[in-house]
């Protein structure tokens, strides 16, 4: 893996090789966070498992006034950070970030996910506006019903973790520690006594099973409330549309849908952020399950 850094001198970005698990072992002070940023108060945009970096890089270069979030927010005075395990991908983002000059306002790194959202909630000193998870790895399909086994090798799902339990990004502690980070801007409201809109958390899926499972477990966490879209995504609006083998698989095994309150049906980003799976879904006509969940006020 490797690590990127941010040259005080030069104000350019490096890597340098290192061990990410063992580097950010609850060592919360690795982030300096006003040597990663210009402004670490600013609000702060968190792509987890961000590959090459597409999404945030489209973010944070917008300058089309006609290309809006659905959300309606305005992204223009935010900070940006990726964050994925692949130092190549992480290497390949921070040097496009560099050629565009956007270091002190844009930075990825290397680091398992859960830990960066522990440095995030000690240490990084304005609100997070958004947390973004978009297309993990899925693991291997998994029936609904206990009485019909799943046969992985016909749907391609050998190679992938064995379950969601097992080696899957978007895991229990990850959402819950994401929720406490969005959670933490009415804290800081009520400290800065002034208005902080709540963080939000977004899921996008191409993976029908892997966006439910993913909401599931953020309603049973408790930490959040679901964000309604002015439309719903329906089985008529992704009727016309190709699903994935694996979506067809979890159809036709009687796995509960994507559709109806809470699921979206049209892009949540801006389409300069969307991810290079979004766009080939987008191309390829292939459904975007997509759900927005808001932090609930912590209890004290």
């Amino acid at each position: 893996e490797r690590e990127t850094t941010l040259n005080d001198s030069s104000a350019t970005l490096e890597t340098k090789d290192f061990d990410v698990q063992s580097k950010y072992n609850d060592d919360y002070q690795k982030y300096e966070w006003n040597k990663i940023f210009h402004d670490p108060s600013r609000p702060l945009v968190i792509d987890v498992g961000c590959g090459f970096g597409v999404s945030l890089l489209g973010l944070a270069t917008l300058d089309d006034p006609t290309d809006v979030s659905t959300l309606e927010e305005d992204l223009s005075g935010c900070n940006f950070l990726g964050a994925d395990l692949s130092g190549l991908a992480i290497g390949y983002a921070n040097n496009i970030a560099n050629r565009w000059n956007l270091g002190g306002k844009l930075a990825f790194v290397a680091d398992d996910a859960t830990l960066l959202m522990k440095a995030v909630l000690e240490r990084y000193p304005g609100p997070v506006a958004n947390v973004l998870i978009q297309f993990p790895t899925p693991y291997r399909l998994a029936s609904p019903n206990p009485d019909i086994a799943v046969d992985n090798l016909s749907v391609g799902n050998t190679q992938l973790p064995s379950s969601a339990a097992d080696g899957f990004m978007a895991t229990k502690d990850l959402l819950e520690k994401a929720g406490q980070v969005l959670g933490r801007n009415r804290i800081l409201s009520e400290q800065q006594q002034t208005p902080i809109e709540p963080g939000r958390l977004c899921l996008l899926s191409n993976c029908e099973d892997v966006a439910i499972y993913m909401r599931e477990i953020c309603s049973e966490l408790d930490l959040f409330e679901v964000v309604e879209p002015e439309v719903c995504q329906s089985i008529d609006s992704i009727g016309s549309l190709t699903p994935t083998q694996r979506s067809v698989s979890w159809i036709e095994l009687g796995g509960s849908r994507a559709v109806g309150p809470g699921w979206w049906s049209s892009p949540i980003l801006p389409r300069n952020g969307h991810t290079e799976t979004e766009v080939a879904c987008t191309l390829n006509g292939t459904p975007v399950h997509r759900c927005v969940l808001v932090a609930k006020i912590p209890s004290t």
